[in-house]
């Protein structure tokens, strides 16, 4: 089971991908997620709304809402979410 104060700050993609490229995730307390991806100079930013449920990440976003679940592990400063069998690996800035 992942605890939400452990989920709490910045995380930046270890290896960016063609499917997810250069990723970074910052988790507040509120229950807040800012997504942001960077390519070409250029950044995307995604505002989520998020909730765990035991191992489950739950995401949604409010201007198109729909969840998404993904399964995510935290071990100290490195976070791995598996998402539908899509593996990603995260290091934590914050």
């Amino acid at each position: 089971m992942v605890d939400q104060n452990e989920l709490i700050g910045t995380w930046k993609i270890e290896v960016p991908s063609g499917a997810y490229g250069d990723v970074a995730m910052s988790f507040d307390k509120g229950g807040g997620l800012r997504y942001s991806t960077h390519e070409n100079d250029k950044e995307q930013i995604i505002i989520l709304s998020y909730r765990l449920e035991g191992e489950v990440l739950v995401t949604d976003q409010p201007s198109a809402p729909r969840q998404e679940r993904t399964r995510v592990v935290i071990e100290g400063d490195r976070m791995t979410l598996d998402y539908n069998g899509k593996i990603s690996t995260y290091r934590r800035l914050l």
